[in-house]
């Protein structure tokens, strides 16, 4: 494990190589913490109010943000390997597996980029002043806002993907003592002072 680096700023004390796959287990289960927060967000949405586009624009940031923060430790990424579901001992149901595909599917072709094929778009236009020949676009963007129907399954799978990975590092942090694990990119820049 990577040793505490000096608090003082001094000079840097030799460090372990942190493991890929322990850095990847803590990072995932922050970021499943994440998207668990996002989505129990999601449940203050009532499908029976109306709502503003503002308020409708809210609960979408929530929806993006969880799928995003769901799909990382799924995603390549340089430095730490995929998270699968064996490495932390979890079977998903054929549903989970689905919901994680769909999960997956939108994160590409609707939170990351913008694939032609999910677009949902209409632009009109106006004249607002009648001794001007100008045209104002009025454009009306709808990706709606999936899984609201399968809110409570997408629930029960990040608690369960939560779970697993609390198990798995908890089992971790039995191993050494003391254990420690420091990852750090501000901590390791060099600074104005070590500059020459």
């Amino acid at each position: 494990m990577d040793t505490e680096p000096p608090s003082s700023g001094g000079p840097s004390q030799q460090r372990a190589e942190i493991d890929p796959l322990t850095l990847r287990l803590f990072y995932s289960l922050r970021d499943i913490q994440l998207a668990l927060s996002a989505f129990d967000f999601l449940l203050e949405l009532d499908v029976d109010q109306r709502y503003s586009f503002v308020e409708l624009r809210r609960f979408r940031c929530y929806l993006d943000a969880g799928v995003i923060a769901y799909c990382r430790p799924f995603t390549d990424t340089r430095g730490v390997p995929l998270l699968s579901f064996k490495r932390i001992g979890v079977t998903p149901t054929p549903e989970q597996r689905r919901l994680h595909e769909d999960l997956r599917e939108y994160r590409n072709k609707v939170v990351a980029h913008s694939d032609v094929e999910r677009m949902r778009i209409a632009v009109t236009t106006t004249q607002p002043f009648d001794d001007l020949d100008l045209a104002m676009p009025i454009m009306s963007v709808d990706e709606g806002l999936p899984f609201l129907d399968r809110r409570d399954d997408l629930i029960v799978w990040l608690r369960t993907l939560r779970g697993a990975l609390a198990a798995k590092t908890f089992a971790l942090a039995q191993g050494p003592k003391p254990f420690r694990l420091r990852k750090d990119y501000l901590a390791d820049a060099p600074t104005a002072d070590s500059a020459e």
